[in-house]
């Protein structure tokens, strides 16, 4: 038994030692996102379209073909949006821990949760907003026949994955 103790230490003793991203795959690009995995692609977002790396993409105009005029005017509508996009993250993700921090400190208190989950929730639906007229004014920069490409990639990938979640009427109540 003490034969194989050894080795085994002295196996495992290296195997410590090789640093967790010399293991990880590479991604089809050759491109390991932090880490040591792979990002999902609109994460990386997409520099063969000339738009700068890590500013996502709507995932619309994924394999739309965009002039340089067009990538501008994109680069333009997406960095306008930045500032509040990140102002408004960052008062979600607060709330989100002041919740948790509420509801771990045996103090819980309904008003005060209640407080801050409406917070995260006007954050958020200024997120969507703002997502969602920025998407609006890209859409308007395409071409009939590049937005007849993106009508016709929408149907193949069926519901969006939001709407396919849950089995909830339209109509039913908010209420909890």
């Amino acid at each position: 038994m003490k034969t194989l103790l050894k080795p085994l230490l002295v196996a495992l003793g290296i195997a410590s030692l090789v640093p967790a991203p010399a293991l990880a795959e590479p991604s089809p690009e050759g491109k390991i996102g932090s880490c040591g995995k792979m990002e999902p692609p609109e994460h990386r977002g997409h520099p063969e379209a000339g738009m700068m790396p890590g500013m996502p993409m709507p995932p619309f105009l994924h394999g739309i073909e965009l002039t340089e005029a067009q990538r501008d005017a994109i680069f333009s509508i997406l960095h306008a949006d930045a500032p509040t996009v990140w102002e408004r993250m960052k008062a979600v993700h607060k709330a989100h821990e002041a919740l948790h921090a509420l509801t771990m400190s045996g103090k819980y208190d309904e008003a005060k949760a209640k407080e801050l989950a409406e917070a995260a929730a006007d954050n958020m639906a200024v997120l969507s907003l703002l997502r969602s007229r920025s998407e609006s004014r890209i859409y308007a920069l395409l071409t009939p026949e590049q937005r007849k490409s993106v009508n016709e990639a929408k149907g193949k990938f069926g519901p969006h994955p939001a709407n396919a979640r849950f089995d909830i009427p339209r109509d039913a109540s908010r209420k909890i």
